[in-house]
């Protein structure tokens, strides 16, 4: 495993909270490069060179060209094993200690199989992460995506 940090991840929620939405691909592409982003040669994705190691991480968006989200894991175990799954898990729960305390009370949980939590953050847009066997996926919702959870 290669964890992102806890303060990583706050820290890129933040930042990209404050963008001002709405952007389009285009304009995003010019803000992500100085953000140190760098394009890959598929126009809806990027490789982050986050502290602890790069991460791609993808975009999507709508017809009109306006970005809706984007996803990128958090961190991925090397193995099946049980302590594998309860590293993660304890990561999981380092990702929402982090959260809230940054961002308040979430206001979307859900902790089945694969916990999701959810937190609104400036400019109408939201951080959520999954967590699941395989992964902690961190997803950042625009004004334009359309959070089912409220």
């Amino acid at each position: 495993m290669n964890p992102l940090s806890t303060e990583d991840f706050v820290a890129w929620a933040d930042r990209l909270a404050r963008l001002p939405w709405p952007l389009t691909l285009a304009t995003f592409r010019s803000a992500a490069v100085d953000f140190g982003w760098s394009p890959t040669d598929r126009p809806w994705e990027f490789v982050v060179d986050f502290s602890n190691g790069p991460r791609r991480v993808v975009l999507f968006g709508g017809r009109s060209g306006g970005i809706h989200n984007m996803s990128f894991p958090l961190t991925q175990p090397e193995d099946e094993s049980p302590a594998s799954a309860m590293a993660l898990n304890d990561l999981f729960v380092a990702y929402e200690a982090a959260g809230t305390q940054a961002w308040g009370r979430s206001f979307y949980t859900d902790p089945s199989e694969d916990p999701t939590v959810a937190w609104r953050l400036p400019n109408h847009t939201v951080a959520e992460i999954l967590g699941g066997s395989d992964l902690i996926l961190s997803t950042f919702f625009t004004p334009q995506g359309s959070f089912i959870y409220g």
